[in-house]
């Protein structure tokens, strides 16, 4: 199935993507503790506690 840009599920599904995306940066942002590993960065969120990868 393809999407087309103006379609509603094309649109929410960019909407969560880039949400992710923020809430990832602001929690490596505000973390304290944050990992390098050979696959890229990791952190824990503070307030959700996920571990959030780059």
């Amino acid at each position: 199935m393809v999407l087309k840009p103006s379609s509603d599920s094309f649109l929410r599904q960019v909407e969560l993507s880039s949400r992710s995306v923020s809430l990832a940066i602001q929690a490596l942002e505000k973390s304290d503790h944050i990992e390098h590993t050979k696959e890229g960065y990791r952190a824990i969120d503070p307030v959700t506690k996920h571990i959030l990868s780059t």
